[in-house]
């Protein structure tokens, strides 16, 4: 995909990002995809990182929602601890907490971490590996259950992230697992998601051949629609795999597919040069990729996004400014057009969108896998 901008790193306008080498490799052994050129983890999640989970509604019905099944498998007041890596602003913490788990969390952003702890949630910063295993342990003992959502793929040190895991889980204890999945990547023709914060996308197959080197028997999965499609995977230290259904995915599969990114590209590129379009909603890492690898910033004025920590920012790598939502609302002179940058949230988008503005007659350009209007 060439030299591409960190999907997070978001400035001002006038500032120019850095530039780093964006190849997607493929392992015929495991079928894991991974990042070729690993990035300084400090330089992608420092302490101005600028997502903000509880900013995005669908994301908080989905932890709200996840909890539930923490609720409905351990009970309701079971008091069990959970540590979760990556926690980000504490929207899971905070929804177990009130089912009575006894929660801890780390997440590498101090910025996202404080406003976790502004809940009351009891947070720690740092990157998660044996060194701040070892730490947690001496606080606070054995974990029943370590959790991590959207971020066991972000972490480049594999065996180090699972051994510091091994090492915090009760010998009856459980590691839950939320990653993008690879396979719903591959059939909705997602290469929005290549960025360098995402080092892994993981099969189910993958997954599991890659914890069972480590002792880790696969209990459970399922998918769920988070993030247009994520895998959400059970481990424990006892216990036997369950069988696997989902069909593996070939080399020649994924040849393929990278063919095929290349076409919904162009397709994308041409659409947006013919089509009134000037503006784009969303503003989160796909939308990075997306207009920067399809060339289309020349014919953005704004792009609109929900989170406080993008605004008065520009889109990495270019000069199209990030407005809020309250801001775009306010527009009196809006095209009728809207590409959805963000369109693994469309529905929600288009309801904001409509009951803002009654009289138009909107028109929504989903760019992927190839483009279509809504």
């Amino acid at each position: 995909m060439g030299a591409m901008p960190l999907a997070g790193d978001f400035r001002p306008m006038g500032m120019k990002n850095q530039l780093f080498p964006l190849v997607i490799d493929g392992c015929e052994s495991c079928g894991v995809l991974q990042v070729r050129d690993i990035v300084d983890q400090s330089l992608l999640f420092g302490p101005a990182y600028c997502y903000a989970t509880s900013t995005v509604p669908g994301l908080v019905r989905h932890f709200e929602s996840y909890a539930g099944s923490f609720a409905s498998r351990y009970g309701i007041g079971s008091k069990r601890k959970v540590l979760e890596i990556g926690c980000n602003d504490g929207v899971f913490l905070a929804p177990l907490s009130k089912y009575g788990f006894d929660v801890v969390g780390i997440d590498a952003s101090d910025n996202v971490a404080n406003m976790a702890r502004e809940k009351g949630l009891d947070v720690h910063t740092g990157f998660f590996g044996p060194d701040k295993a070892r730490q947690l342990a001496d606080q606070y003992g054995k974990f029943d259950i370590v959790t991590c959502s959207n971020v066991f793929a972000h972490n480049p040190k594999v065996n180090d992230f699972i051994e510091a895991v091994a090492s915090l889980l009760d010998k009856e204890g459980e590691f839950w697992v939320e990653v993008h999945s690879a396979h719903d990547l591959f059939t909705g023709l997602q290469w929005d998601c290549f960025y360098h914060e995402h080092c892994f996308y993981w099969t189910i197959q993958a997954l599991e051949r890659c914890l069972g080197t480590f002792g880790f028997a696969l209990k459970d999965y399922e998918t769920t629609p988070m993030h247009g499609g994520a895998l959400r995977a059970v481990f424990g230290k006892v216990g036997k795999t369950v069988p696997l259904v989902a069909q593996s995915l070939s080399s020649d599969d994924w040849r393929g597919f990278g063919q095929n990114c290349f076409k919904s590209r162009d397709v994308l590129r041409e659409c947006v040069q013919h089509l009134p379009i000037n503006y784009a909603y969303g503003a989160a890492g796909r939308a990075v990729t997306l207009i920067n690898w399809a060339q289309i910033a020349g014919s953005l004025d704004f792009v609109v996004d929900g989170s406080p920590l993008r605004f008065n920012n520009a889109i990495p790598n270019t000069t199209v400014p990030i407005i809020s939502e309250k801001e775009f609302f306010s527009l009196t002179n809006v095209s009728d057009w809207c590409l959805v940058s963000a369109h693994n949230y469309f529905e929600g988008i288009r309801n904001k969108v409509d009951a803002a503005f009654p009289d138009k007659k909107m028109k929504y350009v989903l760019p992927l896998p190839y483009v279509s209007i809504k």
